[in-house]
């Protein structure tokens, strides 16, 4: 049996007078003050999803050092303070041991049982020689039959001749409704 305001919605698709909001239409804002970098979601409900997935990846794999700090934390404002971890990775900037950082990374990532969900080129930063990773808001943990994405390949890593070419054969991934995705409690 329908339920009668699943055909009152299904309706109202159908004339495109309703549209359900996106869990992925979320934006965090994200701004430098001196020597930290302040991220604030918003407060709908993908906001809140993404902003407690940032914060729960982050201080997962915070000894790893992969990933920058967290300097402090309000889930009130859902606002995050992160050390400061320099500019996106580029040609121009890409340290010498940049295959080796990114291979690290995936061993992090991998040994912690993680699945980035949204691995390209603007969330990696370099901040002297060292690579960072960022923007955990996707994330996932490995889970049997779970649709997430890995987040880099090693065959093509190892190919890889520029930074350009290894990270560009893994664009941001497309988003998945997040209700399924939520870190354990």
């Amino acid at each position: 049996m329908t339920r009668p305001w699943r055909l009152v919605t299904d309706r109202l698709k159908s004339l495109r007078l309703f549209r359900p909001k996106p869990y992925h239409s979320t934006q965090a804002s994200v701004k430098r003050v001196r020597d930290t970098i302040v991220k604030r979601y918003g407060t709908g409900r993908g906001d809140i999803l993404q902003y407690n997935n940032e914060v729960f990846f982050n201080k997962l794999l915070a000894e790893s050092g992969i990933c920058p700090m967290i300097l402090d934390n309000c889930d009130r404002e859902r606002k995050i303070v992160f050390q400061y971890c320099g500019e996106p990775l580029s040609v121009d900037n890409a340290p010498n041991t940049w295959k080796e950082q990114l291979s690290r990374i995936l061993d992090v990532l991998e040994g912690q049982q993680v699945y980035h969900n949204d691995c390209h080129l603007n969330n990696f930063l370099v901040h002297g020689d060292k690579i960072y990773i960022i923007d955990f808001a996707w994330s996932s943990l490995v889970r049997p039959g779970f649709p997430a994405l890995n987040t880099l390949n090693r065959s093509k890593l190892a190919e890889a001749t520029s930074i350009t070419e290894a990270i560009s054969a893994y664009p941001p991934s497309p988003h998945f409704r997040h209700d399924h995705n939520t870190p354990p409690q």
